[in-house]
């Protein structure tokens, strides 16, 4: 639920009523993995399946997701310099990157996630079709 709620309070989604027919068939299906952490607490994570994107070159794209290479490299230097190191993890960052204007990026939601949405009232403006699927528009 907080992941859900994380969406709602930095305004990711807007309800997209009547999607066209191109919308619909643009749209990305949103999946949600849940996993049970060492300490009991569940961790949800929300993502959209881009595998009926558009495939593009590789220069075309860019992930600032770290190496883990780089980060090994980085913690052998720190231990043998015997420096003070901590770690900080921004809760919804991802959230934060724009849209660019020129992209109208469209997901759906079904079943279980879209019904968590409606059941527990996170937003009521949003509306699941007579076919069990939510379509909202990202928002940049």
């Amino acid at each position: 639920m907080d992941e859900l709620k994380l969406f709602l309070k930095e305004n990711v989604f807007e309800k997209l009523d009547e999607p066209s027919n191109d919308q619909k068939k643009s749209a990305l299906r949103m999946h949600c993995f849940i996993v049970e952490k060492r300490d009991g607490k569940i961790k949800a994570r929300a993502v959209a399946d881009g595998r009926t994107q558009e495939k593009y070159m590789e220069e075309e794209t860019y992930s600032p997701t770290v190496r883990l290479e780089s980060i090994m490299l980085s913690a052998l230097i720190d231990a043998y310099e015997k420096r003070h190191v901590r770690t900080v993890d921004i809760k919804g960052a991802f959230l934060k990157a724009k849209v660019p204007d020129d992209l109208e990026l469209i997901v759906k939601m079904e079943g279980n996630l879209a019904i968590l949405i409606l059941m527990n009232q996170l937003c009521n403006e949003f509306k699941i079709d007579q076919h069990g699927v939510m379509y909202l528009k990202c928002t940049s």
